[in-house]
């Protein structure tokens, strides 16, 4: 049976998908002190230092959404409306801004 035949009407597609694509965002969160520890490091000596001032977090969310907004622009004033553009629309911005 296809993916669009499981999927219940009015239910968006690459529900899956981005539920995978969650995880992979999510594990090193949550392996993070198994995998230092294997790295022959301490965890909580790594994460001394590492608390990030919530004026700089909030500065970062706000430049990170700006930029969205941006290469979102970036993609309609440029016409990408295949997957094949996007790929290299999103190839030259890799190349451009790395």
């Amino acid at each position: 049976m296809s993916d669009a035949a499981r999927e219940l009407p009015g239910r968006p597609r690459g529900g899956r998908r981005g539920v995978r694509a969650g995880l992979a965002l999510v594990q090193p969160l949550l392996f993070f002190k198994p995998w230092m520890r294997l790295r022959g490091m301490d965890p909580v000596a790594a994460m001394a230092g590492a608390k990030m001032p919530g004026g700089k977090l909030l500065i970062e969310l706000v430049r990170c959404l700006v930029l969205a907004y941006v290469i979102a622009r970036f993609v309609a004033l440029l016409g990408v409306s295949s997957w094949m553009g996007a790929v290299h629309f999103g190839f030259l911005l890799w190349i451009g801004f790395p």
